[in-house]
């Protein structure tokens, strides 16, 4: 099987540690359930990029699994997945790489 160099973004860090003390303020358990779900989440991503949807021609997103929010990447290079964004499905989808 293939693997693939996954690489953070500036933007998708500092949104991630957003959430995770958003989510730390409610509960310890449930911000480290947050991480515990979004390394899950990119672990799906790095063994089956290909496999989640596709939108915009050149972007894929998955959701995390008990939370509403999508992980948003791409593929580059064929050998190299860029995290772009960690979006709340609550909010404008056309803001989902801005």
């Amino acid at each position: 099987m293939k693997e693939f160099k996954l690489i953070i973004s500036r933007k998708a860090e500092n949104q991630i540690e957003e959430v995770f003390l958003n989510y730390n303020l409610i509960s310890d358990k449930v911000a480290d359930n947050f991480l515990i779900q979004l390394y899950n989440c990119f672990n799906s991503i790095n063994k089956n990029p290909t496999i989640f949807q596709v939108f915009k021609t050149h972007f894929r997103q998955v959701p995390i699994k008990k939370y509403p929010y999508l992980v948003i990447y791409s593929i580059e290079n064929k050998n190299t997945i860029i995290i772009l964004s960690v979006f709340h499905t609550s909010r404008d989808p056309s803001k989902k790489l801005r």
